[in-house]
């Protein structure tokens, strides 16, 4: 054993000594000891107390009949540190305020690598430990303010309360990986137990190596994976959920049409848009191509009709009308007549638009902003 007291220690050994291979006086303030090596010792590699504004770093230690390295110490720095096969704890350090960093311990009859419980605001970073016979990494519970960051164990860690992570910059850094053959379109996942492992998704759902996702089922039923466009929503089409868009559509009318007192179909002659081309200009006719509420509007200006006389508009479901609306004209000049409703409809069931004036003949007029009919799917 050796008992040092110094300012600078650089290079020092202990070798099969039959107790401590180097213990550091209680109390020792601002010294420096690096470049240390305690191998096959018969107690303790390297011990130290009390131990105040000091640095320890470049420290080897290996095959010692108890711990490799055992230090406690307040606003020191613990660097560098290799502490394998050792028949106690490989490192195990303690107090306040200190920093810690880059320690190695390998098959060690206890503990790898412990930070004692009861202190505050230490920060320990970048520990490796592996195939010791204890826990790997134990973080004691601290009184706080305490971090840690780059734990890197088989098994593990053992972190107490009262200690934050720091973070990692790369997955060679994370705590608890098992990270074996990676194959493209793999996934990091914690297994409940004790690490991170790389698993295939499997499944109603696959990722492309590019991050692309693709959902092949949704609660058990087939889905399209086509392409979407914008807009595009799932729609059940009873065989499986396919990506469409939800119906809106645009008619007007780009000619004048007579409407006397005999109730006739409006014609429309163009659209403004018509997302899933329910909408026939032939026909005249708006047909659905899945259930739901739909909200219908329909706008006519009327020309040369009768002062007093009535306009009437109908919409009709497959040839039932299931709205309609009575307006009255006090001149003879133009007139705006309107209806708004929510209608049910089933996929297949269509709608018209009818009309007439009550005077005799008048005109519908042509025009995409005074003669519209919008129809928008709801929900």
């Amino acid at each position: 054993m050796r008992e040092v007291d110094f300012s600078t220690i650089n290079g020092m050994s202990a070798y099969g000594t039959s107790s401590h291979g180097i213990e550091v006086n209680t109390g020792c303030t601002g010294s420096t000891f690096t470049g240390i090596s305690v191998n096959e010792n018969g107690g303790r590699g390297m011990l130290g107390s009390g131990l105040l504004r000091c640095t320890v770093s470049d420290v080897t230690s290996y095959s010692n009949d108890s711990n490799g390295v055992q230090l406690t110490g307040t606003t020191c720095t613990f660097s560098n540190m290799t502490s394998n096969a050792n028949g106690g704890l490989g490192v195990s350090l303690a107090g306040n305020e200190n920093t810690v960093s880059n320690v190695t311990a390998h098959d060690n009859t206890g503990l790898g690598f412990e930070y004692a419980g009861g202190y505050a605001r230490n920060n320990v970073s970048n520990i490796n430990a592996h195939d010791n016979a204890g826990n790997q990494i134990s973080l004691g519970t601290s009184s706080s303010a305490c971090k840690y960051a780059n734990l890197n164990c088989s098994a593990g860690p053992s972190i107490g309360t009262g200690w934050t992570t720091d973070g990692i910059s790369t997955i060679a850094e994370a705590t608890d990986t098992n990270i074996a053959t990676p194959a493209s379109g793999q996934i990091l996942i914690y297994d409940g137990t004790d690490s991170w492992d790389n698993k295939a998704i499997s499944g109603d759902v696959t990722l492309a190596s590019t991050g692309a996702v693709a959902v092949t089922k949704i609660h058990g039923d087939l889905v399209d994976t086509g392409t979407p466009a914008t807009d595009d929503k799932f729609v059940w089409n009873g065989t499986q959920w396919d990506h469409t868009k939800t119906s809106r559509v645009r008619a007007y009318k780009s000619g004048d049409q007579t409407v006397g007192t005999t109730i006739v179909k409006i014609t429309w002659e163009n659209e403004t848009y018509d997302t899933r081309s329910e909408f026939d200009t032939t026909a005249d006719k708006f047909t659905a191509t899945e259930a739901g509420y739909y909200l219908v509007q329909v706008s006519l200006t009327f020309s040369e009709m009768g002062a007093d006389s009535r306009q009437l508009i109908q919409i009709r479901r497959s040839g039932t009308t299931v709205s309609a609306a009575y307006t009255q004209s006090a001149f003879s000049y133009y007139h705006a007549a309107k209806l708004h409703d929510v209608i049910y409809m089933t996929a297949g069931q269509y709608l018209e638009v009818w009309g007439y004036n009550s005077s005799g003949n008048a005109s519908v007029v042509q025009s995409e902003s005074e003669t519209h009919w919008e129809i928008h799917k709801m929900i």
